[in-house]
């Protein structure tokens, strides 16, 4: 029996006794070609290849609850099966959440929060703007939402993302700020002044 875990290069298992490959995080494949190999709870990416977990002639093996993304495939789909009896289930994908920059804002303003995702990425996220929450829908990786001037307090706001993991992502997190700014009270004086009809004369204007 071998168990390996934090391991950050490409793993390849062919043979002898069974093997656990768990709590890895890696940019690069793991290859079964044997018999009674579990891999389970690991987060790997890469972009080079079609397939992140690759059963070559492998059997009974168990593939399961894994972060998996690999060039154009990902959860369950990234895993390549040419064995026999094996078990791939419960493989998720990140959504790769994020927030676009939001400039700051005057007091009376709304706002707009537009949120991006990983391109195929379809569910319902939960939206904090500061104490005012909503939740939206985020449709092949583009979402949005309309938070109006009077759910928005002067100061810092926190803005978090929250999407809380469907049958095809893992859940995730985003946040960022941005400030809303008190209005300037200002007033416009102008100066008395008289004159002679077909005659100009300046008028003094003071912005305070």
């Amino acid at each position: 029996y071998n168990e390996i875990d934090s391991f950050d290069k490409s793993i390849s298992v062919d043979g002898g006794c069974a093997t656990t490959i768990s709590n890895n995080n890696m940019n690069a494949p793991i290859t079964v070609s044997t018999e009674g190999t579990s891999i389970l709870g690991n987060d790997i990416s890469t972009d080079k290849d079609k397939a992140i977990v690759l059963l070559d002639s492998a059997s009974n093996t168990n593939v399961d609850s894994n972060v998996l993304a690999a060039n154009g495939a990902k959860g369950n789909d990234a895993v390549s099966d040419e064995g026999t009896g094996n078990t791939i289930s419960n493989n998720k994908a990140k959504p790769e959440l994020n927030i676009e920059a939001i400039s700051d804002i005057f007091e009376g303003q709304s706002v707009v929060i537009v949120i991006k995702a990983e391109n195929n990425f379809t569910g319902t996220v939960n939206v904090q703007v500061g104490t005012f929450n909503t939740t939206t829908s985020v449709v092949n990786g583009s979402g949005k939402a309309d938070v109006a001037a009077d759910k928005l307090a002067v100061g810092d706001v926190v803005v978090k993302v929250i999407f809380a993991g469907n049958e095809k992502y893992v859940n995730d997190t985003v946040n960022t700020t941005f400030t809303v700014k008190a209005k300037i009270a200002t007033a416009i004086k102008a100066t008395a002044v008289t004159t002679t009809y077909g005659t100009s004369k300046n008028i003094v204007i003071t912005l305070t």
